[in-house]
Formats: structure tokens, C-alpha cells, sequence
């Protein structure tokens, strides 16, 4: 019988939520042990990075300059700024502790791109000053749906209908570049408007944007090796296949099995912290003996998860302009997006949000490349193809768009691309906010109810209403089932 390793507490994860946890429970005098299904911390905190000597054919999530000091890029495909970093967010006082630098962009032009080429720029000012007054009526219209049962009215009936404030000023050939426009939005939300009922709390932190310098993996591993230095156990390629209270009743074990050599183990502690992805636990149930109680699995299913991808192109020089901070690229096709949707069509029916490495920013790592960020269901039809091929697609599609006059586009030399849904461990992005026929403001509150008399407790951005969706929330909730833990008696 395989022997049992004992902890003062589990942690089931070594996201952001599950390595501040971690480490607040180390500096707490508790002997913390830490399991973590990939072969890496982080969770979705992934940056990549890569040199000059990056070949196109490699796939290396990381590679490393040829000498010492040479030069190296870095892109977070994961979580990209410290949103609110000037105003309360937690994760500034983490990149302080750790001394690494947070760099605060400068304003930057932009642009946006419809079916005949840029929008002259009283009429993109015009569009995207009525999607400020849209969202506005629309949080307004939807703030009371959703209280205990699902919502019924999507943000699509709100900014798009017909006497949206979207439409203000406009005739009808502008007012469809306006609704393509607000079609951006499926980028931050991971579901379309049609599917989505909210967009957010008001207490999620916004304003100051902040990049922390090398990615936010230099940032989540300084808290790895700052827990561990306190007697904090970080276990990695454990992957969980069961969770259940001890025959007391007075404790959590966990049965593991390790993804390479199939060996299993057990793990018995006081208390255990679950911060399992909210796709991935939806997937997962079984794994908790005996099943959690209805109402907590009927919130948990309930709950819906987004989809996110970006898909970074890398070229030896800037064949758009460069000083463009940000190019919006609307919808040039009209339909919806299936899984057989080809990727070219995709592309063509949703609006995409492409950043350019290269333009004025002040931030540190410029590179002559795109990185391009697609949302909803057109974000998921990128999964279906290899990275070479995925890329190949969106620099087709996007040259005749952003292609500047004179210019002549080379092929990219380096690609790179996220396929969150597409991966076990992850699968999707994060938790949107409220969805038509989804989750409502009751489950928020049961998805981070403690269980099994508070020895089983849950973290992750799902479990903090305010600032789903975020790192912040991620922080936020590791704190403070740590504090619960320290505060009780187990």
C-alpha cells in the first residue's frame, strides 16, 4: 500500500492562485506541498521568449540568447498587464517584493481597419466614443439580471440594438463599421455579445496598465522560489485523480499520478486548496469523493469559460506603420463561426486586436512583430492547425489590411500561438462575466464556499467575483484562502 505523505496543507495548482497561497501559508509556519499537474508553474502566466537564432520550424517554448547578454525577446501569451497597476492592484506590491521593474506604456496612436482600408480618423474617434456610451447603457440595462436565475438579455440586444447610442451621428453604411467595431469586445470576453450578459463588476481594477519586464513567468517563479525558500514543496507532473476527506473526517487526501512515469501517490493534510481552472474542474467532478454537493456542482457547471488565443508574428522589419500602436481590424464577412469554420473565414467574420511590437510605447524588447489577438469562437478555430500553418493563415489575411504603401511584406521568421482550450490542464481561457442562460451572482458566492467542515477550500480568478477573469483575482482568492486557513484551527 503506497505510504501517505503527510502536510500541514495541499495546494492543488501552482497558478497564480495556488503559488500565492503557497507562499502566504509558508510564512505562516505551515509545511505546504504543492501539486501541479504540468511539467511548470504558472498556469496561465506563460510567457515565451525567443533570439535572432530562433529557427521558424522551432517550437521551443523558450529559447535562450547564443551569448551571454545577447538579445531575447519575451511575449506573455497568457495574462498581459497588470490592469489598475496605479490603482490597488496586488500584483504591483508582488513586482516590488521581487524588484522586478513594471514598465507603464506611452499612449500610442491607433487604427482602425475596415473593408476598404483604415477609417479616416474623425469617424474612428466618432465609433469608438459611441461604444464608450454603449457599454455605459448597457451595464445600466443588464445590472439586475442574473440575481438567482440566468440571465435572459445579452449585451448584443443592448449595443446593437437599433436605438443604441452606438448608432448616435451615424449614417448606415457607418453605423455597420460601428457594430463590427464593438465586435472588439469578444476579445476581452472570450464568448460573442450574443452570448454575454455582463461586462463585469465596477470594482475590477482598470486604468494604469503595467508590463512587468521579462513576462510575468520571471514574475510568478520569483514567488515559487520565494515559497520554496520557506519550506514550501512545489510538485510538478502530478496529476490529481481523486480528492477526498479522511475517514475521521478531520483532513483532505489527495491521490495522485505523476503524467511520465504512471507511479501514484497519496497526500494527506489538515486542509487542502483547490485552484483547478474553472474548464478544467468542469471536466473533472469525478475527481471528488464523495461528489460535491448539488448546488456546488450545478454552480460550477453553470459557470462559462472564454476563449482567448494570440498569434505572434515575428519579421526582420516592420512592413506596417510602425508608429500605430494598435490596429483594430474589423469583420469583412457577415455569418457565424462554427467548429468547421475554416480559419481564413473566421478571421474574415470577427474583429481582431493586433498590437505592434515595434511602435513608441517606451516599453522595453521592442520587436518587428505582431501579436494578434482573437476572441470568442473564431479564437478556438486557430487550435484546429499547427502553428506554421495557423500563422501562415493570419499573415495572409492580414498583409492586404495593414500592408502600408510602398511596403513589401516578408514572410514572418518567427511564429509562436496560444491553443488554451485545446490544452488538458488549462482548457480555455478564463471566466467570463455573466453569460445568457449561464451562471448567476448565487453561484458566485458557492463557487468559493469552503467544504467538508472548511478542510476543503477553492481559489482561482472563478471564486472572486469582483475580478474574474484576472490575475488579480487569482492573487486575491490565494490570499485569501491562506488567511482562512492560518486564521482557523486545521
Amino acid at each position: 500500500m503506497t505510504q501517505a505523505v503527510a502536510a500541514d496543507a495541499l495546494v492543488v495548482g501552482a497558478g497564480w492562485a495556488g503559488t500565492v497561497a503557497a507562499l502566504r501559508l509558508a510564512e505562516g509556519g505551515k509545511r505546504v506541498i504543492v501539486l501541479e499537474a504540468r511539467q511548470r508553474v504558472g498556469g496561465r502566466a506563460f510567457t515565451h521568449t525567443w533570439t535572432p537564432d530562433t529557427k521558424f520550424e522551432d517550437n521551443s517554448r523558450n529559447t535562450e540568447p547564443s551569448a551571454q547578454g545577447g538579445k531575447q525577446w519575451a511575449v506573455d501569451f497568457g495574462c498581459s498587464w497588470i490592469h489598475g497597476y496605479k490603482e490597488g492592484n496586488p500584483v504591483k506590491a508582488l513586482a516590488e517584493r521581487y524588484n522586478i521593474p513594471v514598465h507603464i506604456p506611452k499612449p500610442t496612436a491607433s487604427q482602425i481597419i475596415g473593408p476598404n482600408g483604415p477609417l479616416a480618423e474623425s469617424l474612428s474617434a466618432k465609433i469608438t466614443e459611441n461604444l464608450g456610451k454603449a457599454q455605459a447603457a448597457a451595464k445600466s440595462a443588464l445590472s439586475k439580471q442574473g440575481q438567482t436565475t440566468s440571465a435572459d438579455k445579452s449585451l448584443a440586444s443592448i449595443v446593437l440594438a437599433a436605438d443604441s447610442p452606438l448608432y448616435a451621428g451615424l449614417n448606415d453604411s457607418e453605423k455597420e463599421l460601428a457594430a463590427s467595431h464593438a465586435r472588439l469586445l469578444h476579445v476581452p470576453l472570450g464568448i460573442t455579445l450574443e452570448q454575454a450578459a455582463s461586462l463585469g463588476s465596477d470594482k475590477a481594477f482598470g486604468g494604469t496598465d503595467g508590463a512587468p519586464e521579462g513576462g510575468f513567468t520571471r514574475l510568478v517563479k520569483s514567488l515559487v522560489d520565494d515559497a520554496s525558500s520557506k519550506g514550501a514543496t512545489f510538485n510538478l507532473g502530478e496529476v490529481v485523480q481523486q480528492i477526498s476527506p479522511l475517514e475521521n473526517g478531520k483532513g483532505v487526501r489527495v491521490r495522485t499520478r505523476n503524467a511520465e512515469s504512471g507511479k501514484e501517490a497519496l497526500y494527506e493534510s489538515a486542509s487542502a486548496i483547490v485552484t483547478i481552472p474553472h474548464a478544467v474542474l468542469q471536466k473533472s467532478l469525478g475527481i471528488f469523493q464523495p461528489s460535491l454537493p448539488a448546488e456546488r456542482v450545478a454552480a460550477i457547471k453553470r459557470t462559462t469559460v472564454g476563449n482567448l488565443n494570440k498569434v505572434l508574428l515575428t519579421y526582420t522589419e516592420p512592413w506596417w506603420d510602425a508608429q500605430i500602436g494598435t490596429f483594430t481590424v474589423l469583420a469583412t464577412e457577415k455569418g457565424e463561426v462554427t467548429p468547421d469554420t475554416p480559419l481564413r473565414d473566421a478571421l474574415a467574420r470577427t474583429t481582431l486586436i493586433v498590437s505592434s511590437l515595434c511602435a513608441p510605447t517606451g516599453l522595453p524588447g521592442d520587436s518587428s512583430s505582431l501579436l494578434v489577438m482573437v476572441g470568442a469562437d473564431a479564437a478556438k478555430t486557430i487550435e484546429r492547425h499547427g502553428r506554421q500553418e495557423a500563422a501562415q493563415i493570419v499573415h495572409d489575411y492580414l498583409v492586404p489590411k495593414l500592408a502600408r504603401q510602398g511596403a513589401s511584406p516578408q514572410q514572418p521568421n518567427h511564429t509562436f500561438y496560444s491553443r488554451w482550450a485545446k490544452q488538458a490542464f488549462t482548457g480555455g481561457a478564463t471566466t467570463t462575466p455573466f453569460a445568457v442562460g449561464g451562471g448567476t451572482r448565487q453561484d458566485l458566492a458557492e463557487l468559493s464556499r469552503p467544504l467538508w467542515s472548511g478542510a476543503l477550500r477553492f481559489a482561482g480568478e472563478a471564486t472572486e467575483p469582483d475580478h474574474r477573469g484576472s490575475i488579480a483575482g487569482a492573487v486575491i482568492s490565494g490570499d485569501r484562502e491562506a488567511a482562512a486557513l492560518l486564521s482557523s484551527r486545521l
